[in-house]
C-alpha cells in the first residue's frame, strides 16, 4: 500500500466513524395540536400556571435526514407567570417519533395572551435527542392559537445546526 492508499483509507475510516454524530444542517416545519392541563393559582397579583401539554404533531418540509418528516408525541411540562400585560412562559418538552427516538427542546415566549381565541409567538431551542436525534440542535419560532379549552394549535418553523 501506498502513502496515497492509507491517506484516501483513514480518511474514509474517519468519515464512517464520525458520521453517527455528524447531522447536516437544513430546515423543516411542523404542526401540533395540543392539550393543556394546568394547575392556576393567584401569585403576586398575577395568574401562575403549572402543569403540562401533551398531543401529536407532524414535521414535514424537512430539508435534512437530522429532522425527519414524520409524526411526533409531543410531553411537556410548562410553567407560564401572567402579570398584568407581562408573560413569563417556558416549556421544557419531550418529542418522541414512531420509532422511540426523542429530541428535546425548551420553548419560551414572553408576547401574546392565554385567552381562547388569542396567542402569541415564541422561540424554541432543540437541545438535543436520542437515536438519530443525538447530537442535534437548532432554533425555532413558532405560534401558538389557544383553541376552546384545553386545546391549542402551535405552528413551528426551525433551522437545525
Amino acid at each position: 500500500m501506498n502513502m496515497r492508499s492509507i491517506t484516501n483509507f483513514l480518511t474514509f475510516s474517519a468519515l464512517l466513524l464520525l458520521g453517527g454524530w455528524v447531522h447536516a444542517a437544513g430546515s423543516h416545519k411542523s404542526s401540533a395540536i395540543l392539550m393543556n392541563d394546568y394547575e392556576v393559582m393567584d401569585w403576586n397579583g398575577g395568574t401562575l400556571m403549572v402543569g403540562t401539554l401533551s398531543g401529536a404533531a407532524e414535521i414535514y418540509g424537512s430539508e435534512s435526514s437530522a429532522m425527519p418528516n414524520g409524526s411526533v408525541m409531543i410531553n411537556c411540562g410548562v410553567r407560564i407567570l401572567s402579570v398584568g400585560s407581562e408573560l413569563d412562559l417556558i416549556s421544557n418538552c419531550v418529542q418522541k417519533d414512531l420509532s422511540g427516538d426523542e429530541f428535546y427542546t425548551v420553548a419560551e415566549r414572553r408576547a401574546g395572551t392565554l385567552d381562547t381565541g388569542g396567542g402569541g409567538e415564541g422561540v424554541q431551542t432543540i437541545i438535543g435527542g436520542t437515536g438519530k436525534y443525538q447530537g442535534v440542535t437548532g432554533k425555532c419560532t413558532y405560534t401558538v392559537q389557544f383553541l376552546e379549552s384545553p386545546w391549542i394549535t402551535v405552528e413551528t418553523s426551525c433551522a437545525t445546526d
